[in-house]
């Protein structure tokens, strides 16, 4: 699971930094005030630092994703609101992380002990 939460989280880093550098550099043509794609860059590489960190360090990375999940949400309130489907992707990520980071449970074995000399 860690594999696969790192691999999605990577990749959907990728997408939120395109899609809030997009927004940021067209936004500057309408409204050259607008700061809104700034957030939308800090959560892009927020989760590029958590897909990183879901390798070798799930939890770690579960609490980066809820951070970029709380800066997606306080975004997508204001004038992104393509930001709520990144918030909720984020927190389904820190579900994936939190669940694999679980260290599995020991084995119970039934077996005597050996004999000794």
């Amino acid at each position: 699971m860690r594999i696969a939460s790192g691999i999605i989280s990577l990749v959907l880093g990728f997408a939120v930094l395109f899609q809030s550098c997009a927004v940021a550099g067209l936004g500057s043509f309408v409204a050259p005030d607008s700061t809104t794609g700034a957030v939308g860059m800090l959560v892009g590489i927020l989760l590029l630092i958590g897909g990183a960190f879901s390798f070798q360090l799930p939890k770690v990375s579960v609490v980066i994703c809820i951070i970029a999940a709380l800066f997606a949400g306080i975004e997508a309130m204001n004038d992104f609101p393509d930001m709520k489907v990144w918030a909720v992707l984020c927190l389904i990520l820190a579900v994936m992380n939190f669940f694999g980071g679980r260290k599995p449970k020991a084995p119970i074995t039934n077996d005597p002990p050996a004999p000794s000399p």
